[in-house]
């Protein structure tokens, strides 16, 4: 997939919220051009990903229908989308979550494009949330004209990037994980996950669907988990600590502490998410399914 030349500029900004300012940075190689990589991608989307249909926009945000999933693209606040950031939402969440918010918008003031989807709504994981996954980067990166290049993802929500990263179903090389779901075993004070989890999988979650016993597979990227020790719906000790059981490299993983119950605001952090994600703009993005590269 060939996307026109576009040019790149990092944009400076700043976020007052207590602690430092973060968001500044230097000129991003002007008339830089992305080009195809000599990856292959192995994973096929099944049913292949439909045409949008009844195409909107509407302020900024772009919204359509891929099949039966919602998906929509909130372009930045600033100038032309250097990135995009792709959001998986949580329990009970839907391609509106959370899009739009001050948390989310200091991405959107950093020059980023935001892609959100239904992904299969309550999916745990599953593998048509998979499959929405892979149909949504492909068809955001479109949009925007620009590659992914962060993943953000919620509770419930980090469980599907993680095996849509393990399949190959995207690819970005930053992974932001908050109160993340790394186990579907560990999340049993969740209310309502028994009932969904069984409509997700049936009678038992297949190995290959729960991160982890089944993302071995997971791409050597960067990986941040920022997490409650105070959270008893997704244990910190059972989830998010555990993802360095499961990544290529540990060295690559960086944590940050959040208090109190799941949901708790200290999770929504503008400043750790825009640490983060200001990393992320100049690196290399490699493996499936674009396979983009600056």
């Amino acid at each position: 997939m060939k996307l026109r030349k576009r040019n790149w500029w990092a944009v400076s900004g700043a976020v007052a919220v207590v602690g430092v300012a973060v968001f500044t940075a230097g000129a991003v190689a002007a008339n830089a051009s992305r080009e195809e990589s000599d990856y292959v991608s192995t994973y096929t989307p099944t049913p292949a990903a439909p045409a949008p249909v009844s195409v909107t926009e509407e302020n900024g945000t772009v919204r359509t229908w891929l099949g039966t999933e919602q998906v929509r693209l909130d372009r930045p606040l600033v100038g032309d989308a250097k990135a995009v950031a792709l959001y998986f939402h949580g329990q009970g969440g839907n391609v509106d979550d959370r899009m739009g918010s001050p948390w989310l918008n200091t991405l959107r003031e950093a020059g980023w494009s935001v892609a959100s989807g239904d992904l299969n709504l309550v999916s745990w994981g599953n593998p048509q949330s998979v499959n929405a996954a892979a149909n949504l980067q492909k068809w955001a990166e479109e949009t925007a004209g620009a590659p992914v290049k962060l993943i953000v993802a919620g509770s419930m929500g980090a469980a599907v990037s993680l095996n849509a990263l393990g399949a190959g179903a995207v690819s970005a090389p930053c992974w932001y994980g908050f109160q993340p779901v790394v186990d579907l075993n560990s999340v049993g004070n969740v209310p309502g996950q028994a009932a969904q989890i069984t409509a997700a999988y049936g009678a038992s979650i297949p190995d290959t669907s729960n991160p982890i016993t089944g993302a071995a597979k997971l791409p050597d990227i960067d990986y941040h988990v920022l997490a409650s020790p105070g959270d008893t719906q997704v244990p910190k000790a059972a989830n998010g600590d555990r993802l360095a059981n499961i990544v290529p490299d540990p060295k690559r993983l960086t944590q940050a502490a959040a208090t109190g119950e799941h949901g708790d605001q200290s999770h929504f952090n503008p400043i750790d998410l825009g640490t983060f994600a200001r990393g992320c703009v100049g690196k290399l993005v490699t493996g499936p399914p674009s396979a983009l590269r600056r």
